[in-house]
């Protein structure tokens, strides 16, 4: 679903993921979080990105730098609830 945002002159889509596995637990699915759409300067390509009331929701920032992972291997990162976590590699 998208609607116009008039006042920032911007269309935004909400999205919806299926998590089928879940029916089990008594949900299946998951809203996905609001983005912007609009064309590139070619006006062929279609781009998407949060919005940026987004970043009202962030509080605590947890930054780790130059960490090597190897394959396989698990990386605990304190300071963090798991319920909501918006992670960048």
């Amino acid at each position: 679903k998208t609607f116009y945002d008039p006042s920032r002159n911007r269309r935004v889509i909400w999205g919806w993921s299926n998590e089928s596995d879940e029916i089990k637990k008594g949900w299946a699915g998951i809203q996905g979080i609001p983005r912007q759409v609009w064309l590139d300067l070619s006006g062929k390509q279609l781009v998407q990105w949060p919005i940026e009331e987004l970043e009202t929701l962030r509080k605590q920032k947890v930054q780790l730098n130059n960490k090597k992972l190897s394959k396989g291997e698990m990386f605990e990162v304190k300071g963090i609830s798991a319920s909501q976590a918006d992670v960048e590699v």
